[in-house]
């Protein structure tokens, strides 16, 4: 056990839901019997999903082009140095930072299973997730209180798995197990704790609840944490009511809107992370489309990566190679626009010249018809009057054309109004 964990392990304060204080007693009577042998996993610290895909991929170091969103887990014990079996604060805080900066990450999945821990434990990863500039998904795996619950209300959104996952414990206490000042130890050993002469305050909060004075301890001491916490949760959680600081722990179905902003399986928090980078969601229509990853299926014609070779389709890219790609990525979609741009003038074009070729049309049959008019006018009646049998004079009210089939001598009222 590394010895900055024991130390935080035996003497911080801590922001602990009742039943996980419980499950940990053994672990703190052990740690301090010195009987506690417990080596760190070597699982992965994060993973990426694939924001291309709805479907995960696991450890994302094989990840080598597209968009990622990068996996942390907070669970057990908080603390804030790494443990036996869990990784502490200040590594998860270090990772979403680190991350944050690679091109191919747009956001981040925090997923919570945790009852809290030492209150000093907070303050690095919520510092982390505000300077994030990548948007940061909170998601609930059974338990978020306490300490838990303090650091995650600084993510952009908080998403429960199940309506039964437990959340919220807002609050602060203390307990404190020692020896009288002067004791008899069953062992035989003798107990007798004596303060210096200018030193009547040392302590003095402690030693005053072990007389039974709790007031000092109170005041001193669990006030100012707590009223730290609930600040907090307020800045964070804008709609959270008075009962819901008073550190009772809910279901998530009792605190959607408040503790919580929804309910939904952890594809929901990466979705949620896309729709706050806004990067458009995954549906049936544009599943199937090529993304900018595939325009380059033979990525081995950019100088820097002729020798990458691939396993499984995947392939290992160091930051040179993405740089390279991506400004390949980018000298396309600038040559895509130009084209895009020059289609839409084409098709302006097109259209032009199609209302060109009507307004000539339209104009060569009114200049026929004028010189036929001109024509009638200048033959005089004999003129009017082949014009009106041969179909070319306009004599009706409604303007149309017809031919006249009754004898001449007939039609003089038709002329005579033709004429006039």
């Amino acid at each position: 056990m590394k010895y900055a964990y024991f130390r935080e392990l035996i003497s911080a304060k801590w922001m602990i839901e009742p039943l996980t204080a419980a499950e940990y007693q053994p672990l703190w009577r052990n740690a301090l019997a010195g009987e506690l042998q417990v080596e760190k996993d070597n699982k992965p610290l994060s993973y990426y999903q694939d924001a291309d895909s709805p479907v995960q991929t696991g450890d994302s170091r094989k990840l080598s082009h597209g968009r990622a969103i990068n996996v942390v887990s907070l669970n057990g014990i908080m603390t804030k140095e790494d443990g036996a079996c869990h990784d502490g604060t200040k590594t998860l805080a270090s990772i979403l930072i680190e991350e944050d900066k690679r091109d191919f990450v747009i956001g981040h999945v925090l997923v919570i299973n945790s009852g809290g821990g030492s209150a000093n434990s907070v303050p690095v990863l919520a510092e982390a997730i505000k300077s994030l500039k990548k948007p940061i998904v909170a998601f609930v795996d059974g338990l978020m209180a306490s300490a838990a619950m303090y650091a995650g209300s600084y993510c952009k959104h908080i998403i429960a798995d199940s309506e039964d996952d437990r959340v919220g414990c807002i609050g602060t206490m203390i307990q404190i197990i020692d020896y009288p000042k002067r004791a008899n130890l069953p062992d035989g050993r003798i107990v007798a704790r004596i303060y210096a002469t200018e030193s009547s305050e040392k302590n003095l909060e402690f030693e005053e609840a072990l007389a039974g004075n709790i007031e000092l301890v109170r005041k001193e001491f669990l006030d100012p944490i707590n009223a730290k916490f609930i600040d907090a949760i307020r800045t964070n959680r804008k709609s959270v009511g008075d009962d819901q600081l008073k550190g009772k722990t809910f279901f998530a179905k009792d605190v959607v809107g408040t503790l919580i902003d929804e309910i939904g399986h952890i594809d929901r928090a990466f979705e949620k992370v896309k729709e706050l980078a806004g990067v458009p969601a995954i549906t049936d229509e544009n599943l199937n489309k090529p993304n900018n990853s595939m325009k380059f299926e033979q990525i081995n014609k950019i100088e820097s990566c002729a020798s990458v070779e691939t396993q499984d389709g995947c392939a290992t890219l160091s930051e040179a190679q993405l740089t390279d790609i991506d400004l390949k990525l980018s000298e396309r979609n600038t040559l895509e626009g130009k084209a895009n741009q020059l289609d839409t003038v084409q098709e302006e074009l097109q259209k032009a010249k199609a209302t060109i070729t009507t307004l000539t049309d339209s104009v060569a049959q009114k200049d026929k018809r004028i010189t036929e008019l001109e024509q009638i006018i200048e033959n005089g009646d004999d003129g009017v009057k082949n014009a009106h049998h041969n179909g070319k004079q306009a004599g009706n009210d409604d303007g149309s054309n017809y031919k006249c089939d009754a004898p001449m001598a007939s039609c003089l009222e038709h002329i005579e109004k033709f004429k006039n």
